[in-house]
């Protein structure tokens, strides 16, 4: 396998992953040809067409007219120059909006991503493209704006108030457990574990009450009923108290065998973060421009899986949950840098993955794979070899057969081109 063949594989592999699983609709037209060469099966999610009505259907048949001589001015600002050799990124890509129809007559607001692709081989012109249904987010966007407005009239009727400084306390939970007090630069520093094993467990709660029962079953499993009521009577107080050190009230009241607490308002990664998640309109395999950014802040929230370095065992589930979360959204991010042929963000995303969990053989193949794509061979041998002693290390085991087989082929294709070289000189 050469070089350009392993590149296409590496492609194929990509288009496997990420491209046939979108929602959104893939398609490839020949302005040489003047036909669709593909489309994908989610035309039909998107408008209600088969594949092959979708590849005989006219530009005219499938868009209004303003949408129709919108993508003719497009193209006349952008083919002319692509062909007379223009391969600045205004001509080669854009993203626009058009109305399309539909099946059944309706028309959809549809944003279109399309990149020129000349094809030495067949001396042709190809137009790659991602259609997206941005309906939802439009409708989104309107009710942000309305709600804004709605918000500034509000502030501006509004006398000044001062600020209310609980709003500075600041608690995280990826990774390792830490509660800052009210302008306070430093943790809090708990007395005892339970301490500040059992704060968690209150703010772990879906509601502002606790069943007695659930408190001891989880922190003092093993310790018989009396002494286990003891020790968490002795704890709550203790725990109120390491708070109260910081300017945090946390009050608490017992009322048919269930705990009853408020606690005031305060920022936690894992709100910011379930909060982006809950309002990202679009689903996480279709990440676009207006999006990105949102992506973007998960990946810097998620220092790592939730509560890790305390390692409750009643933590597992929601952990298990938002790291699925986590790397659903961060495969999304990679594969839209991907086919922006941004491969330097797609590589940093992928590493961000592995930084918090580097057991994951699928991302680490994924990530060989763009090196390799990126021509990017240094890097490619470096992790491999690094994946490789880390496997042995940890697990006593080697790397996957499939990312053998890459390196194998890498291997391979330098060594025929080093003795072609060889022979040559």
């Amino acid at each position: 396998m050469n070089k350009n063949e392993s590149q296409k594989s590496s492609l194929d592999y990509y288009k496997s992953i990420f491209l046939d699983n979108a929602v959104e609709c893939a398609w490839v037209y020949s302005l040489t040809d003047k036909c669709f060469k593909y489309i994908s099966p989610s035309v039909f999610n998107l408008r209600g067409f088969t594949v092959e009505e979708a590849m005989n259907e006219s530009l005219e048949d499938s868009l209004t007219p303003e949408s129709l001589q919108k993508i003719k001015n497009s193209g006349l600002k952008r083919y002319p120059r692509f062909i007379s050799g223009d391969r600045s990124e205004e001509i080669v890509s854009d993203i626009s909006e058009y109305e399309q129809y539909c099946k059944d007559g309706s028309t959809k607001i549809i944003e279109i991503s399309t990149r020129l692709i000349y094809s030495e081989t067949t001396n042709s012109i190809d137009v790659f493209g991602i259609s997206r249904d941005i309906t939802i987010r439009i409708q989104y966007e309107n009710e942000l704006l309305e709600k804004l407005r709605e918000k500034t009239e509000l502030l501006e009727n509004r006398k000044p108030l001062l600020q209310n400084e609980l709003l500075n306390v600041r608690i995280y939970f990826f990774d390792k457990f830490l509660v800052f007090g009210v302008n306070q630069s430093e943790p809090l520093h708990w007395h005892t574990f339970k301490n500040e094993e059992l704060f968690v467990f209150f703010l772990s709660q879906d509601s502002s009450s606790i069943s007695k029962d659930l408190i001891l079953d989880n922190l003092w499993p093993d310790i018989d009923a009396e002494k286990a009521i003891t020790y968490l009577h002795n704890t709550l107080c203790s725990m109120k108290k390491d708070l109260k050190s910081i300017g945090i009230d946390f009050q608490t009241r017992f009322k048919n065998n269930h705990y009853f607490f408020e606690f005031p308002e305060y920022y936690s990664d894992i709100q910011h973060f379930s909060k982006i998640i809950e309002n990202t309109v679009l689903p996480f395999d279709s990440v676009d421009e207006h999006s990105v950014d949102y992506f973007e802040q998960i990946l810097k929230l998620y220092t790592g899986d939730y509560l890790h370095v305390n390692g409750y065992l009643w933590s597992l589930a929601t952990s298990t949950k938002l790291s699925k979360q986590f790397k659903s959204a961060a495969l999304a991010l990679s594969r839209f840098y991907f086919f922006k042929h941004d491969y330097s963000s797609t590589k940093r995303v992928l590493l961000s993955i592995l930084k918090i969990d580097n057991y994951d053989e699928s991302i680490h193949e994924l990530l060989l794979k763009v090196y390799l794509q990126d021509n990017d061979y240094s890097a490619f041998l470096n992790h491999y070899t690094e994946l490789e002693l880390f496997l042995f290390s940890e697990c006593n085991s080697k790397p996957q057969n499939s990312i053998q087989s890459l390196y194998n082929n890498f291997y391979f294709d330098a060594k025929q081109c080093t003795e072609k070289e060889e022979a040559h000189f």
